[in-house]
């Protein structure tokens, strides 16, 4: 009974190592919650605006198991819309964020059919920044920084596999024509999202 037992484990155990290997495509849900600096260059009361949304988009990646251990590299992709709004040297000042991105590498352990995860690496977004009186204009620009965060994965065991993930990104700053002349906009955000992903091999 005992080797019976160790043998069903130990098969268990390859069949989990070998569903973290390779392709996979996947979607996420999720809620992104975004700050930001705008500076108006010496003019009085920079806006203090806050974007936040859901946040729907879709990742693929590449894992590659071996004892336990599970690397991979993994890209995602979605075009939220929503932003806020506030007062802007007299006028209102408005932030939209139009596309998040991001490329990753991951490292994680898998226990069982769970796997733990950390993920960091380049962030890239789009924004639209609008100020919407006083001879006001609309600029859009694309912005590129940093995230970093970690997530757990449960493989189901009939080919889908079901996780949450949490990351922090700093996007960086670009330069926007204001109403104030050259104005400088930058983006951090916090994303909560839930996952589902499906092994393409």
């Amino acid at each position: 009974m005992a080797a019976f037992a160790l043998s069903v484990s130990t098969s268990l155990a390859d069949t989990v190592s070998d569903d973290w290997t390779g392709p996979y495509l996947g979607l996420f849900a999720g809620y992104t919650d975004a700050s930001d600096a705008w500076d108006q260059h010496g003019a009085p009361g920079d806006p203090a605006i806050s974007p936040e949304g859901i946040d729907i988009g879709g990742f693929a990646g590449y894992g590659f198991a071996t004892n336990g251990l599970v690397l991979g590299l993994e890209g995602d992709l979605s075009f939220p819309d929503f932003g806020d709004d506030d007062e802007c040297g007299g006028g209102d000042g408005d932030l939209d964020v139009r596309l998040l991105s991001s490329l990753r590498g991951r490292a994680g352990v898998a226990v069982g059919n769970v796997q733990f995860y950390g993920t960091g690496g380049l962030a890239f977004g789009v924004i639209q920044a609008d100020t919407g009186t006083l001879g006001g204009s609309s600029d859009s620009e694309a912005l590129a920084g940093w995230t970093l965060g970690g997530g757990i994965e449960i493989a189901s065991g009939v080919g889908v596999r079901f996780g949450v993930e949490y990351r922090h990104s700093d996007y960086g700053s670009a330069g926007i024509t204001g109403v104030t002349g050259s104005d400088e906009v930058s983006l951090e955000t916090d994303e909560f999202r839930l996952r589902l992903s499906v092994p393409l091999d």
